[in-house]
């Protein structure tokens, strides 16, 4: 058995310097493949981080020029100066006409004079100043803005998360008769940032700066609040609050991270994507050659432990069988009698002990060689018997142990049988054997068959000589069956 484990060390060595060799030769080419790889991520985000900034600006810039003119537009400034007895089926006209000519969710317009609040549906209701919700109206014109962008929730789409556009209404002395604007939902850009995600392996964030106009608090969707943000990327928000046009670029663990500033919205662009380690590197650089590598080392270890188990597993055999009979000993049955399976036990199937009658006293008047004799003729007739019908063991100097894949009765008339032949080996000195047999279906437990068989066999020595008996715990333990002669 050291020997065995000396071939496998040697083996998982030559598995080792193998790899070793694979691994410098291709390590010479890692730092060029390092550099390449992480300026391929650092293009990456930058490009992901314009095609943001565009899509946002975009967006803003569209939709402020429509709310701008809709703030210019003499029919609106008239409909407010003649407020609050202006039609509002009239404006209510006009903002689902902009609505459906721009294809925006919703517009508005709040009337300074009266504090009532529009939208191209309905009258929705009177602006309460006091409460938060509206407070936004106030925040807004405290502004010294013309026009803001900001995102919101939309009270007219079910409180979607929204991008809005609000422009200031004043008429031509400069005084404010209301405000005005658009909201688009924003849900189309976060399912098209999502496939973007997942397409270039990354994550993309929109956060307001500590200076953007804002009504809106909380995290949803790409729009994260910026102490959110640095908690999320283990990042100190002064880095995402003093973000630049040009953009900078800084790693945080295994992420490198990209953050832009828009100075239009004062919003940052934060793009994230996990860079990749020297270790990975070196696997990078070997994935292309070292499927072979892996593929014989693999063949290595698979032939050492197939080659392994073989040996151990013949050598294992070849210390339980008994020499002189070349029968399994206590061991190897053991074990054998273990590996049957659930199936065997289910089917009819017996178990049996056998001793040699008067072996003593034959081997006594007839010398060693005669007992080494007897003993081979009686394991050659079990292992003839059970090479088709079950397993055999030698138990003791003379007692041999067995498991049959027959009923007992089938079991009883085949060891009879048996017995025959051997009484007929020599008239002089017939020789004939002791059996016990117990039924061994549904039961596993060797410890009882082999109690139940010898029970049985002991019972047939001391009734006679040749016997065979079945065990039958019904009737005493014990149901004789005698062999003819």
């Amino acid at each position: 058995m050291i020997h065995n484990r000396y071939i496998i060390f040697s083996n998982l060595l030559l598995i080792l310097l193998l790899i070793a060799g694979f691994t410098l030769i291709e390590m010479n080419s890692v730092q060029q493949y390092y550099t390449v790889v992480n300026q391929q991520i650092e293009n990456n985000l930058n490009r992901t981080a314009l095609t943001v900034e565009s899509d946002v600006e975009g967006y803003a810039s569209v939709q402020l020029a429509v709310a701008s003119s809709m703030a210019n537009d003499s029919y609106v400034r008239s409909w407010l100066h003649k407020e609050p007895y202006s039609s509002t089926a009239a404006i209510i006209s006009y903002l689902e006409n902009r609505c459906d000519n721009f294809g925006y969710d919703s517009a508005f317009l709040v009337s300074d004079k009266t504090h009532r609040f529009f939208n191209q549906r309905a009258f929705v209701k009177e602006l309460d100043l006091n409460n938060e919700y509206d407070s936004w109206y106030t925040k807004f014109l405290n502004m010294d803005d013309e026009n803001v962008v900001l995102v919101n929730m939309d009270e007219a789409n079910n409180y979607a998360i929204s991008l809005f556009a609000d422009c200031r209404i004043t008429d031509r002395e400069g005084n404010v008769l209301g405000v005005i604007g658009t909201s688009m939902r924003l849900d189309n850009l976060w399912d098209y940032y999502d496939g973007v995600e997942k397409e270039m392996d990354q994550q993309i964030f929109i956060t307001p700066l500590s200076n953007a106009h804002s009504v809106f608090y909380s995290s949803s969707g790409h729009y994260i609040q910026p102490s959110d943000l640095a908690y999320k990327l283990n990042l100190d928000e002064n880095l995402i609050q003093s973000a630049t046009e040009e953009g900078s670029l800084t790693s945080v663990g295994n992420h490198r991270i990209f953050i832009k500033r828009l100075y239009s919205v004062d919003w940052a662009i934060v793009v994230t994507q996990r860079s990749v380690s020297l270790s990975e590197s070196i696997i990078a650089a070997m994935r292309s050659n070292s499927v072979y590598v892996i593929l014989l080392s693999a063949l290595l270890v698979l032939m050492s432990f197939l080659g392994m188990r073989r040996i151990n597993r013949r050598l294992y055999q070849l210390e339980n069988i008994d020499r002189m009979t070349g029968i399994p000993n206590q061991t190897l049955f053991t074990d054998q009698f273990k590996s049957l399976s659930s199936a065997e036990f289910l089917k009819p199937c017996s178990f049996f002990t056998l001793t040699i009658d008067n072996f003593e006293s034959l081997t006594e008047e007839m010398g060693t060689a005669y007992k080494n004799a007897i003993l081979n003729i009686v394991s050659e007739e079990l292992m003839k018997l059970t090479e088709q019908y079950g397993i055999i063991g030698r138990w003791e100097t003379r007692e041999y142990i067995g498991w049959l894949n027959m009923s007992p009765e089938n079991a009883h008339k085949l060891l009879l049988r048996m017995n025959l032949r051997l009484s007929e080996q020599d008239k002089k000195l017939p020789l004939h054997v002791s059996i016990g047999i117990t039924d061994a279906r549904n039961k596993r437990s060797l410890p009882i068959l082999a109690m139940q068989a010898e029970r049985a066999m002991y019972r047939s020595l001391r009734n006679g000589c040749g016997l065979c008996t079945i065990y039958d715990p019904e009737i005493d333990g014990i149901v004789s069956i005698i062999a003819s002669d």
